[in-house]
This record gives structure tokens, C-alpha cells and sequence, in this order.
């Protein structure tokens, strides 16, 4: 087997990055479209999929101002062309989501509202975001009306690869020079092509982009993507059917009953043994 190159290991990562000398920070990420489960890659259509992808960039880069916090969740369901649209990032850099489709292509996600949870010293905070015509706007707008902190997001994607970098002023007691450090910082970020972003390492993207500048890019934190289901908790699922139901399921199913995560579509094959002894 080949060795990973230098660029395999960097992908899956969230980078924060800040600056010297203005009054910004930021964070980029970029996510190989592998990191997704196969059975979700395999039974949803390429449009869930990168709508799940960006939905992970999109809330790992906005876990990575927190502090202190648990877990970050965006979630809407029966919203438009959404029937589900999931993604979550923990602390631990986990990151799940899902994403359902009511058609196989859509121009715009514009006309819902997303949820927003986050988890923090053993509380929950919510907030109501407008979904706009795609995420990055949406979350824009959620810090527009929330924090009322100028911040720019830009998320791109393609078949391979998931990718997004945050812009943001950072608190000051000159907030007139913290916009100004903003609006040059975010005129160097427009120059950004979607193949640097998806593509470039992060080093020499921000180099690209900041080199008259003191930008100094952080340690990455590695992203892995972990469901919360077991072939234990769909055990207990087929449990909570009576012994009726589930020797009529049984032989339905030829013996052999089925039972696939919502979210990452892992399949858990159960034959009548597994179920019926602890039942």
C-alpha cells in the first residue's frame, strides 16, 4: 500500500488560524468526502451528500470559536426540498450528520429554519437560523442577528472533497479598527478560487492569501466521524416489538431482518436467535 502523501494527512482537520497584526481570526477546513460512511455515500444521491458535507464543514467551523462546549448541533427536518438535514460536531472533533433530499437536485435550501443546539457546561443553548440559499449565507446571518459579530464563511465542495474557511473580527476596544482589519482581511479572502480552497494545503493557502500579514495557522484537530449507533441499541429497537410482530417480521424478511441507522446507514443484520433469546 502506497504511503499517504503530506496532503492526505492534513485533510480532516480543523485549522484556526489569527493574525498579528489585525484584529481577525479565523479557521479553515477541508474534509475528504471518504470520511462520510460508505452506506451513506452508497444509498444517498450525490446531492444529500454534499449537503451533508458542507453541513459538516459548516458546523465544525463554527465549533471552533467556542469554548468550553460539548457539542454544536444544526438540524432541520420537513423544511422545502429538506425532508433532513443533520450534522453535528463534539468537542472531541466527532463529527455525524445526515442529509435526506425530497428530489434529487436542489438550487436552493432558501425558506426553512435550522436549528441550532449547543451544549455547554451541562447546558443547552437553541437558536432559530433562516436558512438563506445555502449554508454559508445561513450562518452568516446567525451571527449577524445572534452575536453581531461581522463574520464571513465560504464552503465549497466537489466529488472528493469538502472545504471551507471562516473570516471573523475579534472583540476589541477600538471596534472601528477591528472593521477595518475585517473588511481588508475579507477583500484578500474573495480572491479565493474554489480549487485553492478545496485543494491547497492550509500553510500554503493562507500564505496565498495573507503573506504581508502575521498569520499564524494553529495546531489542526483531527475530524472523525462517529455515529452514536450499535448493533446493541437496533438490538433493543426489534425489542420493543411483541414476539407476535417479530415472528411475523422474521418470516417477512427470510429469516434475516434488516435494521440501517438513520443517519450514517450502517446496516445490522439480526436472524431470529439474536432477537428472540433476549426477548
Amino acid at each position: 500500500m502506497d504511503a499517504p502523501n503530506k496532503q492526505d494527512l492534513i485533510v480532516n482537520q480543523l485549522h484556526p488560524f489569527y493574525f498579528d497584526d489585525l484584529h481577525v481570526r479565523g479557521c479553515l477546513v477541508q474534509l475528504d468526502a471518504r470520511l462520510i460512511p460508505d452506506g451513506q455515500r452508497q444509498t444517498e444521491n450525490p446531492a444529500s451528500i454534499d449537503l451533508v458535507g458542507q453541513a459538516l464543514v459548516a458546523v465544525a467551523l463554527m465549533s471552533s470559536g467556542l469554548k468550553g462546549f460539548e457539542s454544536l448541533l444544526l438540524q432541520t427536518r420537513d423544511m422545502g426540498p429538506i425532508q433532513l438535514l443533520l450534522a453535528e460536531c463534539t468537542h472531541e472533533g466527532h463529527l455525524r450528520g445526515a442529509a435526506h433530499l425530497r428530489q434529487g437536485n436542489i438550487d436552493s435550501i432558501e425558506g426553512g429554519q435550522l436549528l441550532m443546539s449547543l451544549e455547554a457546561q451541562g447546558q443547552r443553548f437553541q437558536s432559530i437560523v433562516p436558512l438563506a440559499t445555502d449554508l454559508a449565507s445561513s450562518m452568516e446571518l446567525y451571527y449577524q442577528r445572534s452575536e453581531q459579530l461581522p463574520t464571513r464563511l465560504i464552503i465549497r465542495s466537489n466529488s472528493s472533497r469538502f472545504a471551507g474557511i471562516l473570516l471573523q473580527v475579534t472583540a476589541t476596544t477600538n471596534p472601528n479598527q477591528s472593521l477595518q482589519d475585517f473588511e481588508h482581511a475579507l477583500a484578500l479572502l474573495n480572491t479565493i478560487k474554489d480549487e485553492e480552497l478545496l485543494q491547497l494545503e492550509p500553510a500554503t493557502l493562507l500564505n496565498r492569501l495573507y503573506h504581508e500579514h502575521a498569520c499564524r495557522l494553529l495546531d489542526g484537530q483531527t475530524l472523525h466521524f462517529v455515529c452514536r449507533c450499535s448493533r446493541e441499541r437496533s438490538l433493543r429497537a426489534l425489542q420493543t416489538l411483541g414476539n407476535d410482530d417479530l415472528h411475523e417480521l422474521f418470516v417477512e424478511q427470510n429469516g434475516r431482518v434488516e435494521v440501517r441507522c438513520d443517519l450514517c446507514r450502517t446496516p445490522y443484520i439480526f436472524v431470529p436467535t439474536d432477537v428472540l433469546t433476549h426477548h
